[in-house]
């Protein structure tokens, strides 16, 4: 059948709609963040090994945090790990989160009306007794290291954080990328409160016996989408141990990466076929990926090279002169984050 010029937009468009959700939905369960939804029960129950008050998920990008998140507060199901039952109260920092923006942001998603924003011991009393009212089991702050001012933390968020904290009226989850902690240090020191920190890695590729995990992984992806893509007439293998070394060198271990190039290899795929009126079934292949890797990846990869060019993948010796290079740039831009918390009472558990 071939598409007349007015159905393609429509047709296309409709694709990567259902491209996207279904990438969406998919999810593998990966150790760390699993450990991570774990901590986060022992918040709400507060086991006696590790009484703590508020947990710090941190990690760099595309490694999973806000994928906890949704973990936690049941909008997606694990295999291993259940999610914490009740309601967890989620809000998202953005860039320049005062003091003001995040009162705005709390009192928006417990869904009270806005007081006190001039006056900000008042306005994080206004908030704890709303929280006492509403009661959500958890309330989780994603983006945390976006309340941060000039390098270091911004007192004016931290002082409505830290009013709940020392309330005890709900356990809180500060989520974010490095600096996180730095945020979290600094509002342990107000409050004199315990803080578990729950670190995201990448999958491990540091022997060859670890390939076995990120193959597993695209195994996943690829089986859940191989229907959808069986009727739209595309083919797509990824479980092999060529494929999990240049996936792995791409994404550097980062399940959001990996997620990320499937997609916008597909969306291309999608497109050029319809571009070209291409009805009969493609195959994808490894050389399809180099151009998504180009545009999303190569900007912050430490690789030299794109994996989905080059005719063989890249060996472990690759990734170890990569590392090399990586831990030498960080060591020359390595900022000064603050010490650890000097406050009375003050404790971090790892």
């Amino acid at each position: 059948m071939t598409m007349s010029t007015d159905s393609i937009g429509p047709v296309v468009k409709s694709i990567e709609t259902q491209l996207r959700d279904t990438i969406k939905r998919i999810h593998i369960d990966v150790p760390d963040q699993c450990t991570a939804v774990e901590r986060a029960h022992a918040l709400v129950y507060r086991s006696p090994l590790k009484p703590a008050q508020f947990l710090v998920i941190e990690a760099e990008r595309s490694l999973g945090k806000t994928r906890v998140l949704d973990i936690i507060s049941g909008n997606i199901r694990s295999l291993y790990v259940p999610r914490v039952e009740g309601w967890t109260c989620r809000t998202e920092c953005t860039p320049g989160t005062d003091g003001r923006a995040l009162g705005l942001l709390l009192c928006r998603e417990l869904q009270v009306s806005l007081i006190g924003l001039g006056n900000l011991p008042r306005l994080g009393q206004y908030i704890c007794k709303q929280i006492e009212k509403r009661g959500p089991v958890l309330l989780a702050v994603d983006n945390a290291h976006l309340l941060m001012k000039d390098g270091i933390p911004n007192a004016e968020p931290l002082e409505i954080l830290g009013a709940i904290v020392a309330s005890g009226a709900v356990p809180v989850i500060l989520s974010g990328r490095n600096g996180t902690s730095a945020v979290a240090e600094q509002l342990m020191e107000m409050v004199g409160q315990i803080m578990e920190v729950s670190e995201l890695s990448p999958l491990p590729y540091a022997k060859g016996a670890d390939l076995g995990q990120i193959r597993d992984f695209l195994l996943v992806v690829e089986g859940d989408l191989s229907p959808f893509l069986d009727q739209i007439g595309i083919s797509m293998k990824l479980g092999t141990d060529d494929l999990a070394k240049r996936f792995w060198a791409a994404s550097w271990g980062a399940p959001g990466d990996v997620m990320a190039l499937v997609l916008e290899t597909l969306i291309t795929i999608v497109r050029l076929r319809a571009e070209k009126r291409q009805n009969s079934r493609y195959s994808v292949k490894r050389e399809d990926f180099a151009e998504a890797w180009r545009l999303l990846i190569a900007r912050h990869s430490p690789l030299k090279f794109n994996p989905f060019k080059r005719f063989d993948a890249p060996t472990l010796g690759d990734i170890q002169d990569a590392r090399k290079g990586l831990e030498q740039k960080k060591q020359k831009e390595e900022l000064q984050l603050p010490t650890a918390p000097k406050g009375r009472g003050a404790m971090i558990w790892r």
